[in-house]
């Protein structure tokens, strides 16, 4: 296998610079993103794969809801836990960033937020954030909707329904 680093000239000396601080970009070889680091950490957690340095430098960089949620999912931190506490509106919902900068609810922070609230056993808490997303899961949209399946409303969490609208059924007896 051949890597290829580009040298950067500056005068008469030659250099290369790595990314060596354990995180991910939006793309090859770009800098450190939070959001990004948060989904390939996730993604690594699934395959269980080491990602205990990834965590560390996204439970020291994370700026938003959805990072520090899942940055507490990943790996325990009272300070992060108690900024999620301290940033749950009273509906249960989260908002993308602090409270103080936002009061908009936002349904994918709110997921992850229920996630590692759940993970760290905050039954009244994740409670009222579970109650929110199913008061509010029919009015988002398919993207959000499939998070909250996917990580909050699996399959064995819910009890086994059959929907089928419009339609007419004939039961034979």
């Amino acid at each position: 296998r051949i890597t290829e680093f580009p040298m950067n000239i500056q005068g008469n000396e030659a250099g290369i610079e790595l990314n060596n601080k354990k995180c991910f970009g939006t793309g090859y070889r770009t800098d450190c993103n939070a959001e990004s680091t948060a989904y390939a950490v996730l993604a690594l957690d699934s395959l269980d794969a080491d990602k205990t340095k990834a965590v560390e430098w996204l439970k020291k960089n994370a700026q938003t809801t959805k990072e520090k949620a899942i940055a507490l999912y990943l790996s325990s931190s009272s300070g992060i836990e108690a900024w999620l506490l301290n940033n749950q509106h009273s509906s249960g919902y989260f908002s993308a960033k602090s409270l103080l900068e936002s009061q908009q609810a936002d349904f994918e922070s709110t997921v992850f937020a229920a996630l590692a609230l759940k993970k760290e056993k905050k039954t009244a808490e994740h409670g009222k954030t579970e109650t929110w997303l199913k008061k509010n899961f029919v009015n988002t949209d398919l993207k959000d909707k499939a998070l909250a399946a996917g990580f909050i409303f699996t399959s064995s969490n819910i009890e086994p329904i059959i929907t089928i609208n419009p339609a007419a059924l004939k039961a034979k007896t």
